[in-house]
């Protein structure tokens, strides 16, 4: 099964790059673009080729409840008020920030197309992973699913700020924060 964090360090690299795919009314998924197979093939991602992606349930790379509820309702809203829907997110790569634009538009019979646009990218100075945790423990650190930061203290923070150096790799699972939980409300 593939990891989720290793579906974001396989993402595109230059700006204005776009991977678009759809999924149909019970939200499986229906269609991938060949830039899709172009960056899993040159990213060494054997497992997010076509045959492992058509036919599975979007959720399936989706990680955390709150987020998956986030997913299901954001697509819901799309398709019954037949209105595409877009923001801004960030979808993080061990050693750089991206920042992206989705977008989840009405197709025939409850179909919908999502297209994901790299606008920015940023190195991260230091590398971190972000390692799923299975489940939450007092080691795990909670992390935003659109701004990528972190809980700490009752605040959320860049994962360097939280990290200073001292770890490479953070056990995470995986919400929505308050800021974002605003910005994205439907």
């Amino acid at each position: 099964m593939t990891n989720r964090i290793e579906v974001a360090d396989k993402l595109p690299a230059l700006p204005g790059e776009v991977i678009i795919y759809e999924v149909d009314a019970e939200n499986i998924i229906t269609r991938i673009d060949a830039s899709w197979k172009v960056f899993a093939e040159s990213n060494g991602a054997p497992e997010l080729n076509e045959a492992n992606v058509i036919g599975k349930p979007l959720l399936h790379f989706v990680s955390g409840n709150v987020t998956k509820k986030f997913w299901i309702n954001l697509l819901n809203h799309v398709r019954t008020s037949g209105i595409a829907h877009s923001f801004n997110y960030r979808c993080d790569a061990p050693n750089t920030k991206r920042h992206m634009n989705i977008k989840v538009a009405p197709l025939d019979a409850g179909h919908l197309r999502i297209t994901s646009t790299l606008l920015s990218t940023k190195p991260r100075p230091l590398q971190i992973h972000f390692r799923r945790a299975q489940q939450r423990t007092a080691a795990s650190i909670a992390r935003c699913s659109m701004c990528n930061k972190v809980a700490y203290n009752k605040e959320w923070i860049e994962a360097e700020e939280l990290n200073r150096g001292l770890k490479t790799t953070l056990d995470v699972t995986y919400g929505i924060c308050p800021v974002c939980h605003v910005k994205i409300d439907l």
